[in-house]
């Protein structure tokens, strides 16, 4: 193998692959000359256009020129003759169809469930422990009875209401709700007369005294208030449910002051000393309402278990059970004459009792949910009650018969009152509203 002087060192090196090719023109040496350096150079371009580096893509022997040529070692192109490999671009990664280009499946979206009530009454239709207002259901004319429109609407509270009653003198009218307050209004012109706080929950149960001097409240706080109606001022705090506190009741003459508590429990009170006189048990769910005789010898409850009880207020006896509801019950009260006892429940109806001997009298129908509070009116010719469907029925003691329907609120109607002469109606709801109404 011949040598030659290197041009950076002056050291002499062996020339690879330069066998002596003897006759050969300066063409064919050249040609041979760069036979190597070419397949050096072929795996790198056929690396960068995508090819596999193989072996057989070097050409064949053949193309060597006849042995007989004689190359001429200086007529060897320089390495730098030959174009780099970046002349030809190297694809990126971008130029390959990513694997997300075919779509991958997604999940579609289930479409939340129709908040279009049911007017089945419900269960879980309940004003419980925060419970949600509801849309009211749609109203069924009524044969028979007329449409009244409202005298006035009572604003003011910021929240829900639970009851409204009016004072014996039919004066004022004391509304309690979600927003912790007691608030009295003149009956007269609508407008708020004063607003008694204290509470540290919901406000549920209000009932004037028979003297209409004493105000008492009650409510989630677990506590009974009772308020100087005159001032304002808060009288003294009664304490020993263990539960919500959702009905309160004054005996006719004043002495007892009846609660009834999610505790299952009944409790009589003396309102002067503010000192427990005896806890009723009995009932097995959550007690609703309260209701004493207008001799105030008995007491009727009503309750979640889905039953009323009357009681002996002297004993703590229960004289009668009466059973019939198909569902849990809010409202109970004693007819002014003691005739007779309505309850009202979640099954949707009102149903008359009679108070000695326990007997059901009549099943009133025609609202369209739940039915809520229930009074009747003075001379106890009439019982209205509220209902989820955001009205208020007056039926006709006498056959049953709906005679009037008070529509007007826009959520449901939790509790019911009539005056003591007879001439309004005042309504509470869960559009936080009190609306009165004339007396049909």
């Amino acid at each position: 193998m011949p040598k030659t002087q290197s041009p950076r060192t002056g050291t002499s090196w062996r020339q690879p692959f330069a066998p002596t090719l003897v006759g050969a023109t300066p063409q064919q040496h050249r040609a041979r000359r760069a036979l190597p350096l070419l397949c050096c150079l072929l795996p790198l371009l056929l690396v960068a256009c995508g090819g596999a580096p193989t072996a057989t893509a070097v050409p064949a022997a053949t193309a060597t020129p006849s042995p007989t040529a004689t190359p001429v070692p200086t007529a060897t192109p320089a390495p730098t003759a030959t174009p780099a490999p970046t002349a030809t671009p190297v694809p990126t990664p971008t130029a390959t169809p990513a694997p997300t280009a075919t779509p991958l499946p997604t999940p579609s979206p289930t479409p939340a469930p129709s908040p279009t009530p049911s007017p089945v009454p419900s269960q879980a239709a309940t004003p419980g422990r925060g419970g949600s207002a509801s849309p009211p259901a749609v109203l069924t004319p009524l044969p028979g009875a007329r449409t009244i429109a409202p005298l006035r609407t009572l604003t003011g509270h910021t929240d829900r209401l639970y009851e409204a009653v009016f004072s014996p003198d039919g004066a004022l009218v004391a509304s309690v709700g979600f927003d912790k307050t007691v608030r009295l209004w003149n009956t007269a012109t609508g407008q708020q007369v004063r607003t008694l706080t204290g509470h540290t929950d919901r406000t549920i149960a209000v009932a004037f005294s028979p003297d209409g001097k004493t105000l008492a409240s009650a409510g989630a706080d677990e506590t009974i208030r009772l308020w100087d109606v005159a001032t304002g001022a808060p009288i003294r705090t009664l304490t020993g449910h263990t539960d919500w506190i959702y009905a309160l009741a004054f005996s006719p003459d004043g002495a007892l002051l009846a609660s009834g508590s999610f505790d299952n429990t009944i409790k009589l009170w003396n309102p002067a000393t503010g000192q427990e006189v005896r806890t009723l048990e009995g009932h097995t769910n959550k007690v609703f309402a309260v209701a004493f005789s207008p001799d105030g010898k008995t007491l009727a409850s009503a309750s979640y278990d889905s039953t009323a009880i009357l009681w002996d207020v002297a004993t703590g006896a229960a004289l009668h059970t009466f059973t019939g509801h198909t569902a849990r019950l809010y409202g109970v009260t004693f007819a002014p004459d003691g005739q007779t006892i309505a309850t009202s429940s979640f099954d949707g109806t009102v149903k008359l009792w009679n108070p000695a001997t326990g007997a059901l009298v009549r099943t009133l129908t025609g609202h369209n949910d739940s039915v809520t509070g229930v009074a009747f009116s003075p001379d106890s010719k009439y019982v209205v009650a509220g209902g989820f469907d955001a009205t208020a029925i007056v039926w006709a003691v006498a056959t049953g018969q709906p005679v009037a329907v008070l529509a007007g609120h826009t959520d449901r109607v939790t509790g019911v009152a009539y005056s003591h002469d007879g001439k309004m109606i005042a309504t509470a709801s869960f559009d936080n509203t009190v609306k009165l109404w004339p007396a049909p």
